[in-house]
């Protein structure tokens, strides 16, 4: 079992310059420590506070997240490269243990890291949910052109009727929005039927992205996106 350790260091504010430590949780154990769990998910175990102005700056650092009890282990890496540096790693990880983890991916983003576990927790398929990304970006090009839109995140929330929908939050810069575009209700299940065929079980990729959604939408064109919107702006 990885269990959850901490480091300290000593920070620059960039707003004020003066210099102050910080806690950096480079392991995460979601089972002992859940309420950490909670901090990854709303994305604060990335955040600083400086106690001399008060600014909060966002912190994005090499961080391991497990959770033994749904078997998943995700690597942080703090940029691209050292999220590929992992990748290795987790293959031998793959083949070594198959057993103590079947979900094991690596990201380069704090945002990334809350969506793997928001999609592990809502038993969410993470290669569906980048295939979806793909198609509500198109839609959004056509239907909301003038939102600005950096990128997806993977979540539940009420649509404005109220009621519980599968979405994306948008990422609009350090942080994502509070902007929710929910899908149509039989989106996800949609795209299941007309892509889970074509995917490998499991999956031996770690990095299940919107690069990966495009090498495999490429490779698959004989099952193009569905013509039809999966977003309800309605």
């Amino acid at each position: 079992m990885i269990e959850t350790r901490k480091d300290s260091q000593k920070v620059t504010c960039p707003y004020c310059s003066e210099q102050y430590e910080i806690t950096l949780y480079t392991q995460v154990n979601a089972v002992t420590d859940p309420e950490l769990k909670e901090l990854v998910i709303t994305g604060k175990l990335f955040e600083s506070e400086c106690p001399h102005c008060g600014r909060v700056q966002y912190m994005t650092y090499d961080c391991v997240y497990t959770d033994d009890l749904k078997k998943e282990l995700v690597l942080l890496g703090s940029t691209d490269n050292s999220r590929d540096d992992f990748v290795p790693y987790l293959r031998k990880v793959m083949a070594a243990r198959p057993s103590e983890y079947d979900f094991l991916r690596a990201v380069s983003a704090p945002e990334q890291l809350a969506e793997k576990v928001l999609e592990k927790e809502y038993d969410a398929d993470d290669r569906i949910v980048e295939i979806a990304k793909s198609a509500v970006l198109r839609d959004l090009e056509k239907e909301a052109p003038h939102k600005k839109v950096l990128g997806l995140i993977y979540n539940l929330a009420r649509d404005d009727h109220g009621r519980e929908a599968e979405g994306f939050m948008i990422v609009d810069g350090h942080h994502v929005a509070s902007d929710f575009v929910p899908l149509k209700q039989n989106a996800i299940s949609m795209l299941e039927d007309r892509y889970g065929s074509l995917l490998n079980n499991p999956e031996t990729e770690p990095v299940i992205d919107q690069n990966w959604a495009a090498e495999f939408l490429e490779a698959n064109r004989q099952a193009p996106l569905p013509e039809e919107p999966v977003i309800d702006l309605s």
